[in-house]
């Protein structure tokens, strides 16, 4: 099993998306707290 393979079934999450200006963006909405969010590029 790859740790990519082993995080994701230790912490499973739903992806979602949603399009701004003409591009499709992933987002997860999980959990509880304040929001955050990454910027890369």
């Amino acid at each position: 099993m790859t740790e990519a393979t082993q995080i994701s079934a230790e912490f499973p999450f739903e992806s979602k998306y949603i399009e701004v200006h003409g591009s499709k963006m992933h987002y997860v909405d999980e959990g509880s707290g304040d929001p955050i969010l990454f910027l890369h590029g």
